[in-house]
């Protein structure tokens, strides 16, 4: 009866030992999952940062384009303008020799 009852209380122990073993194992993978979790979240948080700059610098791009394209046709407006006005002084300086030739 001894004998069954050492054995009994090793078997008891063996399993314990091996509980304890399957919980610290249970234990370390938790920890393992939650560093991985961690690790994925800060590189999910890095690409939302790197997408959010590329869009602040794809919006300054545009409005940089958008500003060039406002300076250039206020230059082509400007120049059409003093054209129109180089042409308006030679007809008036057409007509004013014409009416000086006729005078003559």
């Amino acid at each position: 009866v001894r004998t069954a009852r050492v054995e009994a209380q090793a078997q008891a122990a063996s399993l314990a030992a091996s509980l304890g073993e399957a919980e610290a194992d249970r234990m370390a993978s938790n920890v393992v999952l939650r560093a991985a979790s961690a690790g994925a979240t800060a590189e999910a948080v890095s690409l939302a940062v790197a997408l959010g700059e590329a869009e602040a610098d794809g919006m300054a791009s545009h409005a940089a384009l958008r500003d060039a394209s406002t300076e250039r046709a206020a230059q082509a407006a400007s120049l059409a303008a003093s054209l129109g006005e180089a042409e308006a002084d030679a007809e008036r300086r057409s007509q004013a020799s014409a009416e000086a030739e006729a005078r003559s």
